[in-house]
């Protein structure tokens, strides 16, 4: 598939660090898996490396920060490393208090009810004005979501419109 984007006029700039890609507008990099009760939904994915079975933690997952008058909106990918980590990463690198929106995948369905009930409770302690799950967030994540944080919640859909 790379090969035939390049040959279509893609160009791919491979980077691991939190890089800013216009005014304003950043990407992760790799976010540091440092919150203890996010394990990710990884314990069925493997690689082989070298001949060995490893477990495959999908790094290069990303997700965007844009700084806006009403705060950071965080665009996620599918937050492999668990939306938790990289909201404390966009945090940290932004310097920002306050979260206009987090929009995006947060491949939470598949990581168990522990982790998404601690997520919850963490994404209750931020100051975010929108909290709008999509795709691989998974329905009854979804679902337990919008009864927990109902006030910020949204539902993602074909056409939504966010301005900021």
């Amino acid at each position: 598939m790379r090969g035939y984007l390049e040959k279509m006029g893609a160009r791919f700039v491979f980077k691991k660090e939190y890089v800013e890609i216009e005014d304003g507008i950043f990407l992760t990099g790799e976010v540091p898996r440092e919150t203890p009760f996010e394990g990710g939904d990884m314990g069925d994915r493997f690689a082989i490396r070298d001949g060995e079975v490893t477990p495959e933690i999908i790094l290069d997952d990303q997700s965007m920060i844009i700084n806006t008058e009403k705060g950071i909106l965080i665009v996620l990918g599918c937050a492999h490393a668990g939306v938790i980590n990289v909201i404390n990463h966009a945090i940290e690198k932004s310097g920002a208090e306050t979260i206009f929106a987090i929009v995006g995948g947060t491949h939470i369905g598949l990581s168990g009810d522990v982790q998404l009930q601690k997520s919850i409770e963490e994404l209750k302690s931020y100051q975010i004005q929108h909290f709008i799950p999509s795709h691989c967030t998974g329905l009854d994540a979804i679902t337990r979501m919008k009864q927990e944080l109902h006030k910020i919640f949204q539902f993602s859909h074909v056409g939504l419109r966010l301005e900021f």
